[in-house]
């Protein structure tokens, strides 16, 4: 897991955002990290400029160190003194506004709740939070609801051997070193429903899955996987799903009383975006927080990796 230094959490002074407050000084506050809490004013023109008059700026700065004064005192928070807090108006589309504040501040973390919505709008107009999950240059921690413990005893991480879901394990290695967790590892193998075209004219379906001899080796490259990603040791279990992706990782994390959900999001373009990933569905009703990592954030990683690398010496 890379070092913390600034964590960004958007406010809209909801209640959900204020538990994500929670885990943002969890996360932050043990490494000294800055914590930049940001609200996005939508008021009337606003939402087509950045600039936000003075008075409202002053407005809306006093009412977010209140919110979090009054969420600090419930927390029974002692080290008030020790945190590095900074507080930022902007106006504009509340997404669009968070994206460019964690380019711009150098975010290594975005941490923020969701309200949830359900039905036509949820699904076809998306969230704040997934248009930022999709999109960040940084790690983003979602709580979507659900349960309001704080600690991280047990992490689970979806794989699908893809980078983005083995770069989220690496992070769930170094995150639950710092916690004392454990990582489960679980693979889903995908049972799908298409439907089948003929000349005759009856429509039917069929159940595309995944060769059982993939499925029986499976743990196998579960735990090469583990052996191969580098970071601290600790527990790893291994587990293998047949069915519906999001909806086996929901029940998995259900059950296993799950502290956080940790995967990777592969940022679909087009049809799929609009159906939705995997990690959207799993966003909207996972019973604890969410921490995606999309395909910017992977590859501005290996681009690092491989800078560093050019710039050692060469061995004599």
């Amino acid at each position: 897991m890379p070092t913390l230094h600034r964590v960004l959490y958007p406010t809209d002074f909801s209640a959900r955002s204020a538990v994500a407050l929670a885990h943002a000084l969890d996360l932050a506050a043990p490494l000294g990290a800055e914590i930049h809490v940001l609200h996005v004013a939508e008021e009337g023109s606003l939402t087509q400029q950045r600039h936000v008059p003075h008075e409202l700026e002053r407005n809306l700065t006093v009412r977010m160190r209140e919110a979090v004064n009054a969420e600090l005192h419930m927390l029974h928070y002692k080290a008030l003194k020790d945190l590095k807090l900074f507080y930022h108006v902007r106006g504009g589309q509340p997404a669009d506004e968070i994206l460019a504040f964690a380019e711009a501040k150098g975010a290594d973390l975005i941490v923020l709740g969701t309200h949830g919505r359900r039905g036509v709008r949820r699904l076809v107009l998306g969230s704040v939070a997934e248009a930022v999950m999709h999109n960040a240059p940084c790690p983003v921690m979602v709580w979507p609801g659900g349960s309001a413990s704080r600690s991280i005893a047990r992490i689970v991480v979806p794989m699908d051997f893809s980078l983005h879901a083995e770069a989220a394990f690496a992070h769930a290695k170094g995150l639950a070193s710092v916690y004392g967790a454990s990582v489960a590892l679980l693979f889903v193998a995908e049972e799908r429903t298409v439907p089948l075209f003929s000349d005759t004219g009856v429509p039917a379906v069929t159940t595309l899955k995944l060769h059982p001899a993939a499925i029986a080796q499976a743990e196998a490259a579960l735990r090469q996987l583990n052996a191969n990603t580098p970071g601290p040791p600790g527990p790893v279990s291994y587990h293998v799903r047949v069915g519906s992706p999001a909806r086996e990782i929901l029940t998995f994390a259900q059950d296993r009383s799950t502290d956080l959900i940790m995967m990777g999001t592969r940022g679909l373009e087009g049809l799929q975006a609009w159906l939705g990933s995997v990690a959207d569905r799993v966003l909207r009703s996972a019973p604890c927080p969410v921490w995606t990592i999309n395909a910017a954030v992977t590859k501005r990683a290996a681009q690092a990796e491989k800078h560093e690398t050019a710039l050692q010496p060469e061995a004599a």
